[in-house]
């Protein structure tokens, strides 16, 4: 089966989520069909996958909430990880149905406070695992051993992602301010990102004019930000680019809190859900913000030369089959 590509509008769509957040901040209302800044420019905060098609695009935030939203933690809650304690709670079970017990100890498959278990449904902050080898029926290897972010999904306007783990190689590598040279780099912050390294976050919008870039940062900061999961903020670009020394937000970004990806992937409505029918393809999974910054590509934990596969190890070694 050969993915589709993702068109412009399709691109345009996930705007609407950082919209929808904006004109309704009093009820701190987030749409979750996308994690997606609405930005003037052309510099985009994109998706994973291997497919595409038309996706309506709109600029009008009641189009978004006709598609419901919900309400979310701001960005500086305390409130508990629920992701964590699903976590714990499907660890336990599992023990128990071993016969272990709820308190038998843990194997040492995860460093001390990581998880990584699969899970029956998408949703934002969720992750896919591409399969250990080529397959015969998928065109590209980019997917093989691919750590894939899910920043947004709805049933009705499909899911969109971005690679994790593996950086743009040196032909496809020229510096954020070549990829973005509408950013305001006399920003000190943006200015210290105008060499970074980037990674590859997905085919749509990577080697086409124009590119789309995805910033996902370590710490939330109000106004720029938009949770993914607990521990892992999608960027607002424009948001970024007006960011000096300091913000109305007791949190300021520094270079060191943010990643950059250029390209990222995006399915259709019921693509990706068709796709993970075949066993082969995708695994499905929940991991914690800490385990998955650590299958990053500018990870200390990742070798130059292993092109992201230690990232994709580390969350299998963790990973717990909710079935098994």
């Amino acid at each position: 089966r050969t993915p589709r590509m993702m068109t412009t509008s399709t691109s345009r769509a996930i705007a609407w989520a950082f919209v929808c957040a904006r004109s309704h901040r009093r009820r701190r209302a987030v749409v979750d069909a996308a994690a997606r800044p609405r930005w003037r420019t052309h510099v985009t905060t994109a998706s994973s996958s291997s497919s595409s098609g038309d996706g309506p695009a709109s600029d009008d935030a009641k189009d978004a909430d006709a598609l419901g939203a919900r309400e979310i933690p701001s960005a500086n809650s305390n409130a508990e990880d629920w992701r964590a304690f699903r976590s714990g709670l499907i660890e336990r079970e599992r023990r128990e149905r071993r016969g272990g017990g709820a308190d038998e100890a843990d194997d040492g498959a995860c460093e001390a406070g990581s998880w990584a278990h699969a899970l029956r449904h998408i949703e934002r902050g969720s992750v896919l695992l591409g399969p250990d080898a080529p397959l015969s029926f998928v065109d590209g290897g980019i997917w093989t051993r691919c750590v894939l972010l899910i920043l947004g999904h709805d049933d009705a306007q499909g899911t969109t992602g971005v690679i994790v783990n593996r950086e743009c190689t040196d032909a496809e590598r020229p510096t954020l301010r070549e990829y973005a040279p509408e950013l305001d780099f006399s920003n000190p912050l943006l200015s210290s990102l105008a060499t970074a390294r980037c990674g590859f976050g997905g085919p749509v919008m990577h080697d086409q004019y124009p590119r789309s870039l995805v910033v996902l940062s370590a710490k939330a900061c109000e106004g720029v930000t938009v949770e993914v999961m607990k521990g892992l903020y999608v960027c607002d670009v424009e948001a970024l680019a007006r960011q000096k020394s300091k913000l109305s937000s007791p949190v300021t970004l520094t270079a060191e809190d943010l990643t950059v990806f250029v390209g990222y992937a995006g399915w259709t409505r019921n693509q990706l859900v068709e796709e993970l029918e075949d066993p082969r393809f995708w695994t499905l999974a929940a991991a914690d913000a800490t385990l998955l910054r650590d299958a990053f590509f500018d990870s200390k934990c990742m070798g130059s030369e292993d092109h992201g596969d230690e990232g994709w190890m580390k969350i299998r070694k963790c990973f717990v089959d909710i079935d098994a």
